[in-house]
C-alpha cells in the first residue's frame, strides 16, 4: 500500500492502527517500521 501524507509517503504494508493516538504503523520492504498521524494522512492506493 502507499500513503501519502502531509510531510511523508510511504510505501508498505499496514502493521496497526492505534486507534487511541491516531496512529497507523506501516511496515516497509525493507522492514523499517513508520508511524504517521491517521489525520494527516490523505491518500492510500493498492500497489501490485
Amino acid at each position: 500500500m502507499w500513503f501519502d501524507g502531509f510531510f511523508e509517503e510511504v510505501e508498505g504494508v499496514l502493521e496497526r492502527v492505534d486507534d487511541i493516538n491516531k496512529i497507523v504503523w506501516v511496515r516497509e520492504r525493507s522492514n523499517d517500521l513508520h508511524k504517521i498521524d491517521y489525520e494527516k494522512i490523505t491518500s492510500v492506493e493498492f500497489i501490485d
